[in-house]
Formats: structure tokens, sequence, C-alpha cells
């Protein structure tokens, strides 16, 4: 039963981000005033959405990048999830709801690292993150960056990294979205100005959800109700860039879609609140300093029906900054820079009252915090017909549990190599080596207490899991208009870190000493004529520890067609996902049939300001799980949806 009590807000943060953000450009001018050369361009950087990778460089992971930009194309999804999920490699983890988690070539949870605009996203929920805050019409869009050159990035990015970026100065929009069946309903307003001196943006959107059905007709429970809210503002003074980002969200009434629902179990989150905030100066890509700020507030409420109801209250907050320097070696461009994260009080208390709303017990599961500084350097050198990069980066992290006053530190080096050929004006071939790193979060270390899964209890004596793993990637050009590409991968784990259940049915955590995952990822695209593209892509892949078990979330094999029809103000957007029969699952996890989800998406250009989208997702009305997690709820029906845009 929850308690009669207004969500707690930490205003104070909220305040002192808005305050610090509105007044840094008078803070700056003094700052920087005397800086009045000009120098060229030294940092190279990857050119996706528009938006710079404050970690990526371009010729360390241009052929691992790959991305999704809102602006080309319509959009539907609601979930960050979803929108992933249409990417080869990539596929829904987890139970479902807006909190549906993501798996990139088997890594997930814990292993991967998420951002905003740089900003890193951690989270405490045991199946990772979802980025359930992040509307699609405040973002310009999204990359991910796959294989070993990710592992430069830090601990939390072994499997890969997921960038999410927000929508770009200058944009004004007005937006409206309605779904069939009680699903999304969404109404949007975004307003900025582009000029040589100043740039702003703001935006802010309003969406909710009913619980809808499944094939079946049975009720899922995904309904919730968010409110997220986005001002930038960036201006140049005597050549140096000063930019500031704010996003705040309130969510409320957030269910936890599962196939325990609602029979044996009903999760909902009450309140989700998460307050973003960045400062950054830069010298025209000569240098960069990013500060940063997250607050996160949220509160579980889960009811075992028949049994007992616990009511869970998490908060915690996060502190950096990242810099960066550009440098010139041996006629090769580098860089070298730094990250220093600190998470502070992260704090997790649990209230469970039986049925009569009698309070039973009232413990603090976690209390603690960490701090992590990582130095890194790389360095590329391009040819005529080849380029070589590598890079190392340096860790250190000191993790400590507050109320048992247990503590844990560990120190790594990583690095990565990388080289490209150009064989012929037809083929390239690329291929890449890196090491890779976790350090055991917090929750893995030191959580004791009771989850939507059950009983979770730590382990303090976990290792840190540490990889090794290789990439090989051949593009070859048949035509201008038909190209194929191929990419293969291994990787080989130690120390991998499992959730396993005990003999009373409670879970922790353990290493297993050897594991690896390896995999294949092919596509062909093929420019049909001047009106249709055509994509098909396969993926494919296994994992498996040194007993020869399978290993969780990893990704089942995989068919994606794509076709894009384009002619005068008309675009059709079709997809078709099918699914091969998944039987080799890993604990926690359950057979997953195969399936076809189909989604049809038609745009019209109505006038130069206005675009109207009519689309449908699940058309086959397929009868399938959102993934193979045994606990993962039933696909929402057939359902249908309209999506208005005016842009002035």
């Amino acid at each position: 039963m929850q308690p009669n009590r207004f969500f707690r807000v930490n205003k104070i943060n909220f305040y002192l981000s808005l305050c610090t953000i509105a007044n840094l450009p008078f803070v700056a001018n003094n700052a920087v005033a005397a800086e009045a050369s000009d120098n060229t361009s030294k940092i190279e950087t990857i050119s996706i959405m528009s938006q710079r990778n404050l970690l990526g460089n371009e010729g360390l992971v241009n052929q691992s990048v790959v991305g999704i930009s809102f602006a080309q194309q319509n959009d539907t999804e609601v979930r960050v999830a979803d929108w992933l999920a249409t990417l080869p490699g990539i596929d829904t983890s987890g139970q479902g709801g807006l909190f549906q988690s993501y798996s990139i070539r088997g890594f997930s949870r814990w292993r991967l690292r998420t951002e905003v605009d740089g900003i890193p996203i951690f989270t405490d929920r045991r199946a990772g993150n979802s980025v359930s805050f992040a509307p699609q019409a405040l973002m310009s869009g999204l990359s991910v960056t796959k294989g070993p050159s990710s592992t430069l990035y830090g601990s939390d990015a072994l499997g890969g990294v997921v960038s999410l970026f927000t929508s770009e100065f200058g944009s004004n929009s007005l937006g409206l979205v309605t779904e069939t069946g009680g699903g999304n309903s969404e109404i949007s307003a975004t307003y900025g100005k582009d000029t040589i001196e100043h740039q702003f943006q703001s935006g802010i959107v309003r969406r909710a959800s009913s619980r809808r059905e499944d094939a079946n007709g049975n009720k899922l429970d995904d309904g919730f109700s968010q409110t997220t809210g986005l001002l930038k503002y960036k201006t140049s003074i005597n050549n140096i860039d000063i930019e500031s980002m704010l996003l705040t969200s309130q969510g409320t009434d957030i269910g936890k879609s599962s196939r325990l629902f609602p029979n044996q179990q009903v999760t909902s989150y009450p309140d989700e609140f998460h307050n973003l905030a960045k400062v950054q100066i830069s010298r025209r890509n000569d240098w960069l300093l990013s500060i940063y700020h997250h607050n996160q507030n949220w509160d579980t409420e889960t009811l075992r029906v028949d049994s007992r109801e616990n009511f869970t209250e998490y908060q915690s907050n996060t502190i950096g900054a990242t810099g960066l320097l550009s440098f010139s070696v041996m006629q090769g461009n580098g860089r070298a820079g730094f990250d220093a994260v600190s998470r502070r009080g992260v704090d997790i208390n649990d209230k469970e009252y039986d049925l009569a709303g009698n309070i039973l017990a009232d413990v603090k599961i976690l209390e603690g915090h960490q701090n992590n500084i990582g130095f890194f350097v790389d360095q590329h050198w391009r040819f005529s017909d080849y380029s070589l990069s590598g890079g190392i980066r340096f860790d250190q992290i000191k993790q400590k549990e507050d109320t048992t006053n247990t503590s844990h530190t560990a120190k790594r080096i990583n690095y990565s190599f990388n080289s490209e050929w150009l064989l012929t004006d037809k083929v390239v071939l690329h291929a890449e080596f890196g090491t890779g790193f976790r350090f055991p979060t917090l929750s893995e270390l030191y959580f004791n207490g009771l989850t939507p899964r059950g009983s979770t209890i730590g382990n303090p004596d976990l290792k840190s899991e540490r990889s090794q793993g290789g990439q090989f990637t051949l593009d070859y050009a048949f035509t201008d208009n038909l190209q194929f590409n191929l990419q293969s991968y291994y990787y080989a784990l130690d120390n991998y870190i499992e959730r396993f259940e005990l003999a009373n049915r409670d879970r922790t955590f353990r290493n297993i000493d050897k594991a690896t995952i390896k995999g294949l990822e092919a596509a062909v695209k093929w420019q049909v004529n001047a009106h249709i593209t055509q994509e098909i892509a396969y993926q494919k892949q296994s994992g498996k520890d040194d007993q020869a078990q399978n290993l969780a979330d990893i990704l089942g094999s995989r068919i994606d067609i794509k076709t894009q029809w384009q002619r005068g103000n008309w675009t059709i957007y079709n997809l078709i996902q099918h699914g091969l029969t998944q039987d080799e699952v890993g604990d926690g996890e359950g057979e997953l049939k195969s399936y076809i989800k189909w989604s049809l998406t038609a745009a019209m250009q109505i006038t130069d300001n206005i675009n109207l989208s009519i689309y449908g997702k699940n058309l086959l009305n397929q009868d399938t799980r959102a993934s193979a997690d045994e606990d993962a709820a039933r696909l929402q029906s057939r359902n249908f949806g309209l999506k208005l845009k005016y842009q002035f």
C-alpha cells in the first residue's frame, strides 16, 4: 500500500541546475574575454544527426556506428527500445511496458552505456536502462556504437553505447499523436532560434497511455502518464562556444508489463522524476570541457496477490565532468581526455505491508556511493588506401555501502586497435580488436531486499568482468545502387557476472570464469529506382559459458525487410521482422516461438509545414512475448495511430 504522501522532488537540485544554466554565459564572458585567436578544427568527430559524439573518434568507430535521424524518417515508436530494435544486432529484453530494456549483440543491463547529450544515465534497476523519460518529440535522433571500440567509453560500455541527441537548435513545431485501443496519446510543442550570435531551443511533451490488450484480448500493464520539458542555449564569445541544457521529466502511474499481471503480481511506478543538466565549453574543437548532473527519484509499488505489498523508494545523484584536448603526432590526429563521475546518495528503502495495510517491515536496502575516474588517449592515421587507429584507457573506481561501511576498489587498463583497407573502389575491409571491462554495480555488490522479481541478495565478493573482442567488417558495392555489408564478431569474457536463483528461490550474483559471445550481421541495401529503397538484414548469435550453458539476453536469429517508397508528397515505410524460433535460452528465460511483426506507415506532406502520418503496428496480430524473458508480457495487439506535425 502506497503511503499517502506527495512524491518527493529534489527542488534544490532542480533550481540549482536552472540557475547554473541561466548564469553561465555571463560568468564565461569574463573568463574568456581575453581569448581572441582562431585555429582550424582538429578533433575528428562522428557526424550523426549533426551532433558531437564526445568520446567517439571517426577513425576508431566509423564502421561500428549506426544511427536513426528522426528528421529523416517518420518514427512512430514510443519507447527507446523499439527505436533500437529496428536496427540489426539489437532487440528488446526484459519484461515490457514503458521501461522496456534492450540488448546489443547479447550485452544488456549494466553492460551498455546509455547517454543523453553526453550525460551518462546510470540506473540500479536490474533490467537495465530504458531511458523512459526521453520522448521522441524532444529528440533529433540516436546512434549506437557496437564493437570493441565502445570500450573506450569505460566500464558501462562493455557491450556498446546508445547515445540520444536532444532537439536541434531552431526546431519549431506542434505535434499530435493518437492511437486506437487506448494507446499512446501525445501533445508536443517545440520553439527555438538559430542565429549567428545565439542559439536557443525549448520544448514540452505531454504523453499518456491506458492499459492496452494483447492479441488474445488480455489486458497489459503498460499504461503511463508523463510530462517532459527541454531547454537549451548556445552562444559564442571570442571563439569559445558555450552550451547549456536542461531536461526535466515527471512520470506517474507507469505500469510494468509482465506475464504475472494481474493474477499473481501487479507492479507499477507511481512516480518517476528525472532532471538532467549540462554546461559545456569548447574552443573550435581544439578542446572541450563538459560538466553535468543527473538527479533521479522513482518509487515502485508491488502487489503480490493474496500475499503482501511492497513500496520501494529510490533516489540518486550523478555528477560528472568530461574533458577533451586534441593534438597531432607523426602526421596523425589524436585526442586525450578524462571522465570523472561521482554517484552520490544512492538510496533504496523498502516498506512491506500486509493486505490489511499494516506495516510489516521498514528497511534500508541500499545506501551507497561511488567515484570513477578515467583517462584516455587515442590516435588516428589516414593514408591513401588504409587507416590505422589505436586507443588506451585507464579507470579507477571506489564503491562504498555506507550502512555497513563496506567498500570495493578496482583499477583497469584497456586498449583498442582499428584498421581499414580500401582494396578496390568496390571493396572495403575493416578490422578491430579491443579489451573491455565492467566493474560490478552497487546493486550487484550490496543490494539486499525485495524486487518485483523476488528477494535479491548482493555479492560483495564479485570480481570485475573482462573481455577481449574482435570484429571484422566487409563492405562490397556491387553497383552504385546495390551494396552489401557483413559484420562478424567474437568476445571472450572472464568473470562474467550472472544473476541466478538459489534453492530457496532468492536471487543473487556470481562470477562465471569463462564465457563467449559470437555472431554475425549481414545486410543488402538496394536502390531499386528513384522511388524505392529496399533493405534486407539478418542477424545470428550465440553465447555460452565454460560449461556450455546458454547465457541470458542472447538475441534470437532474425530477418528484417525494410522498404521505403517515396513519390511526390507521399512516403511509405514498411518493416517486416521475422524472428526464428529461439530455443537456446539462458537462466530466467523461456523458449520464444517464431513470429512475424509487421508495421506500416504512410506519410503525406500536406503542405510545406504540415505532415500527416497514419500507421499500423503488429498488423498480423501476432501472439508472442516481447522477449525471451520468462516473465515477459505478450505483444500489444494490432493497433493503428495518427501523427500530425506542424513545423513553422
